[in-house]
């Protein structure tokens, strides 16, 4: 892209042929607002056939909708690399391909991973804020938050992901939020290791694998339905 050094809103939306995107001009800086460099919303949103990603290394923010319906099933977008810190709503929802993300993300926005494909997801002890439906939907089967700094499980933030087996929560949460795993079906395995006080209501909904929890000794409040139709 030579001396491109932005990309507004939109630019690449329903490109539906474009299958490999690559921008490393160094002096890089999306819609810059102050020091801040990011991939503008909407800028991939509907590009079904994009397999491939790389972007600059200095990208810290990505927005709303960007990569929102995009990607080829089994294929790998790869944001090792980069700096990535926030990754707005709706980010990736829908998207279909597998993610990986960069140690240095703090913050997953609203429904950022809602309905998308990615099987896996790595989440660092940077993390500090999971937006309520971040992952509603989603295609996870495992999930370790053990390493996070999140403090609470949003109001469904894992709500029905049916292929998601295991949870390992945070170790400093206190707080599971109503719906947070509403409908996980295949769900058989929640590895408690925050001084967890309240479960909200729903939380554990229609978990019919579930058959087992290790109520611990700090909780002090379950509310309605919390584990309605579960296999306890």
């Amino acid at each position: 892209y030579g001396n491109v050094i932005s990309l507004g809103a939109n630019t690449f939306q329903d490109c539906t042929a474009l299958e490999e995107f690559t921008y490393a001009n160094s002096k890089f800086n999306g819609g810059r607002v102050g020091l801040t460099q990011f991939i503008t919303s909407q800028l991939f949103y509907n590009d079904y056939c994009l397999s491939k990603v790389n972007l600059p290394s200095a990208v810290s923010v990505i927005g709303s909708k960007s990569f929102m319906n995009c990607g080829v099933q089994g294929s790998v977008f790869d944001f090792s690399n980069t700096n990535i810190e926030v990754i707005q709503d709706s980010a990736f929802s829908g998207c279909r391909s597998n993610i990986v993300l960069p140690d240095t993300v703090t913050t997953i926005g609203g429904s950022a991973f809602s309905n998308c494909y990615t099987q896996t997801i790595n989440l660092s002890s940077n993390l500090t804020s999971l937006v309520s439906s971040a992952f509603k939907g989603s295609k996870l089967k495992s999930v370790d938050l053990s390493s996070t700094s999140i403090t609470a499980i949003n109001d469904s933030v894992f709500q029905g992901c049916l292929d998601l087996e295991s949870v390992v929560l945070p170790k400093n949460c206190t707080y599971i939020g109503s719906r947070a795993f509403y409908g996980c079906t295949s769900l058989t395995d929640v590895t408690m290791n925050g001084e967890i006080t309240k479960i909200s209501q729903r939380a554990f909904y229609d978990d019919t694998a579930l058959e087992s929890f290790d109520f611990p000794s700090s909780l002090t409040s379950i509310q309605d339905y919390a584990f309605y139709n579960t296999g306890i």
